[in-house]
């Protein structure tokens, strides 16, 4: 079992009672990481973006979606 004493905070990010303040280390750090992310989603992520929307449009409402495409080829049918 560790011991700690009221003296000694048992994290090193404490900010004793204040707001917690960034380092420029930190925020330096935090720059590079979401530059690694941003570069990591490559050219497709909005398309992939839009078919994941979509896809979870169309799995919450099944049978509407699915009338909905049967109601679209039957009217495509009709007028061409």
């Amino acid at each position: 079992m560790i011991q700690t004493s009221k003296d000694n905070p048992a994290w090193s990010t404490s900010s004793h009672d204040g707001a917690a303040a960034q380092t420029p280390v930190e925020l330096a750090a935090l720059a590079t990481q979401l530059d690694n992310c941003n570069g990591s989603r490559g050219r497709f992520f909005r398309v992939r973006s839009a078919v994941d929307a979509a896809d979870g449009l169309a799995r919450g409402r099944f049978i509407t979606t699915l009338v909905l495409a049967v109601v679209a080829v039957v009217a495509t049918w009709l007028l061409f």
